[in-house]
């Protein structure tokens, strides 16, 4: 389940570039505007590498875009380069077409704390990027005004950057209703606008995935793969709740710690995971559950432990509550899968 904001990330967790509230305070200060709700180091802002929390980015997008002239969206997200994303950014910039960059955006979207879901659908003659779950209704309107318009126009320029040739989206569109000011995103864009769509769509001819990079480097490129697939994990390791828990399972298997020390062990407290567990719609008992299921599978195929033996090391009183568990978690007899070899999922 995604957090209420659309993220997977807690709204607490560090995991947005400052930098962003950088390029916000000089364009407002541009337009005789100021940044308003940042507490930190002004030096920070300029700090590529330091990350704040989305509760902070919201409270500083809503004081301070109260007062800005719609469309503030649209002009903010020519200033984002790809380049501020650091190694994947670097990424990016080295592959050798604008598909390949566009798989890589989609497959490392958590290092720019991009959590939502973004898909890349072809047709034989269009190419559409669609998000479900990018920002969410929840947000005052003024900040699903800025967050989609900005997401857009750094797209569209930053496409056009990489490749040196204009980008032109065949649609674009929004998951709110029209807004006032929407006579200026046709103006921007040049392209048709949908609002009150299911989800953020932006859609181009297909054969722009083809264009090549001219910054183009394939031994960068596998140097740069390699390094956002390692911090990839270890980010996911970091703000996936659900995988952090199963690691202490496997760690302690076959004796599961209550759930107070598994919340001591992650520095939260047991309400504060139960809620975390509860928000990808799962527990603690359901993953100790779809632990033992999936050791239970591991030991019935790869074993000669008998089924008495197999409840054993799961932790059961006696072979036959253990019968009742497995019937429970696969619709199968421990004996049947063992027989049949049977790979379940």
């Amino acid at each position: 389940m995604m957090h209420p904001y659309g993220y997977r990330f807690d709204k607490e967790d560090e995991v947005v570039g400052v930098f962003f509230l950088g390029l916000l305070k000089v364009m407002l200060e541009e337009e005789g505007f100021s940044l308003k709700g940042y507490h930190g180091p002004v030096a920070d802002l300029e700090n590529y590498k330091k990350r704040v929390s989305l509760s902070q980015i919201f409270n500083c997008l809503a004081l301070s875009l109260n007062d800005v002239p719609p469309g503030f969206g649209l002009r903010y997200g020519k200033l984002i380069q790809i380049a501020s994303a650091d190694t994947l950014g670097q990424l990016v910039m080295s592959s050798p077409s604008v598909g390949k960059a566009m798989e890589y955006l989609c497959r490392y979207r958590l290092l720019m704390a991009m959590s939502f879901d973004v898909d890349l659908v072809c047709t034989e003659s269009v190419a559409t990027l669609r998000s479900v779950h990018f920002g969410s209704k929840r947000l005052p309107l003024p900040l699903q005004y800025f967050l989609s318009e900005a997401l857009y126009s750094c797209f569209v320029s930053q496409a056009t950057w990489l490749t040196g040739q204009a980008l032109r989206p065949i649609r674009l569109s929004f998951p709110y209703a029209r807004p006032a000011h929407f006579k200026q995103y046709a103006q921007h864009f040049g392209c048709s606008i949908i609002f009150d769509a299911p989800c953020h769509e932006v859609a181009f001819e297909r054969c722009y995935l083809d264009l090549p990079i001219p910054s183009a480097n394939a031994a960068l490129e596998k140097l740069k793969a390699d390094h956002c697939e390692s911090v990839l994990e270890r980010w996911k390791r970091r703000f996936c709740i659900i995988q952090q828990v199963n690691d202490i399972l496997a760690q302690s298997f076959p004796d599961f710690p209550p759930i107070e020390s598994v919340a001591e062990q992650l520095g939260v407290s047991r309400s504060s995971l139960y809620r975390k567990l509860h928000e990808r719609d799962t527990s603690y008992q359901c993953l100790i559950n779809a632990f033992k299921r999936k050791q239970s599978i591991i030991m019935l195929k790869d074993t000669m432990l008998s089924v008495e033996e197999v409840a054993e090391h799961l932790g059961f009183s006696d072979a036959s509550s253990f019968r009742r568990a497995f019937k429970g978690w696969t619709g199968q007899k421990p004996s049947v899968v063992r027989a049949s070899g049977q790979t379940l999922q």
